[in-house]
């Protein structure tokens, strides 16, 4: 995970309501503009559910290279053979994936529909998991594209929003 945020302020709702969908599916995605706050939701949620996950794996998803790159740095933190190439790594990872159970997976940005599509997604992505996958995106489609509930974030409420800043 990047940090954890201590300054986080407002959002509850949205973390209960991000709960409730976890519990009828193994993939939600929060969408909403950028800027509104989905990636230090996603931080949140992380760290107050660090109990309940045995590992959290953040992956950057806003273009394939980085998404590779933190495949392939999760995969080194995995205890894969370092010799590995990269496309190994990778496989290595979707079969960690799916044979570990009680994990979180993070994809943030995962805006780019060009290079992060359902072909990407599949590659890496357990065909049946184990665990949950959050998506940040600003991709309003999400349902559609990463076959998931949807969670839309907005700008904070005003007293909330006073207080961030």
């Amino acid at each position: 995970m990047p940090f954890a945020d201590e300054h986080f302020i407002g959002r509850e709702q949205e973390l209960a309501h991000l709960n409730e969908l976890f519990q009828g599916s193994n993939k939600v995605a929060l969408t909403g503009l950028g800027g509104v706050g989905k990636t230090r939701l996603a931080m949140r949620y992380a760290y107050l559910q660090k109990q309940r996950y045995a590992f959290i794996l953040w992956l950057s998803a806003s273009s394939k290279a980085s998404l590779d790159d933190s495949l392939s740095q999760h995969a080194d933190k995995l205890n894969a053979d370092p010799l590995l190439k990269q496309a190994e790594k990778i496989s290595f990872v979707r079969a960690w994936l799916e044979q570990h159970k009680d994990w979180l997976l993070i994809l943030d940005n995962a805006d780019n529909d060009k290079e992060i599509n359902a072909k990407v997604l599949q590659e890496f992505l357990p065909v049946s998991p184990q665990g949950h996958i959050l998506f940040t995106t600003q991709i309003s489609t999400a349902d559609l594209k990463f076959n998931a509930a949807v969670l839309e974030i907005k700008c904070l409420e005003t007293e909330a929003g006073g207080k961030f800043l």
